[in-house]
């Protein structure tokens, strides 16, 4: 059963590195800026915005798709989760004269757009999958803003330091769920 899952897991992300390679040269631009090093306060509230939209969006779908109770529950604290952080990124960079964006970044959107053509175990794979990715990056980006001295992030970083371990917390309790037996025999 856990060869199976590794197996499931493991193709699963192939297909879903394999959509995104084949994705538009802007969605690489977005992977990539996620990826790199945080460059400013407005770089930060871009990239924090963008992953609880995107955090928001897939997990109401996960609520009404999923056929794993883990998996729905782990979607619900998300949603609750997420509107909180996303507030508190909207109040801090609208005080720095900020305005946060209003939708997850084109790579997001098209990962939004893969989740909305699947449905049951399909779904449930991908969203995994997908949620395990977003909140690595994430707890990257939290972690690089928690410990600059970086002047310009200074405002953010009490915010990054009291978020960072709820989004460890959803990066292992995700992780569980992508080990666990019922993620095995969704597939």
């Amino acid at each position: 059963m856990e060869q199976q899952m590794t197996t499931g897991i493991a193709g699963s992300s192939a297909g879903v590195a394999g959509s995104e390679m084949s994705g538009s040269g802007m969605a690489a631009q977005d992977r990539n800026a996620r990826m790199a090093p945080v460059a400013s306060a407005a770089d930060f509230v871009n990239r924090a915005a963008q992953s609880d939209l995107f955090e928001i969006a897939s997990s109401r779908m996960a609520v009404d798709r999923s056929t794993s109770e883990p998996v729905r529950q782990f979607a619900r604290h998300m949603i609750m989760d997420h509107t909180t952080t996303s507030e508190l990124v909207k109040t801090q960079a609208r005080a720095s004269g900020l305005e946060p964006p209003a939708q997850p970044d084109l790579d997001q959107q098209q990962k939004l757009t893969q989740l909305q053509g699947l449905r049951g175990a399909a779904f449930d794979r991908t969203y995994v999958n997908q949620q395990v990715m977003a909140h690595r990056e994430a707890v990257d980006l939290y972690q690089t803003v928690a410990s600059s001295t970086d002047p310009d992030l200074q405002p953010y970083r009490s915010l990054a330091q009291q978020t960072l371990p709820k989004l460890q917390q959803h990066l292992s309790d995700i992780q569980a769920i992508a080990a666990s037996a019922p993620m095995a025999s969704a597939r």
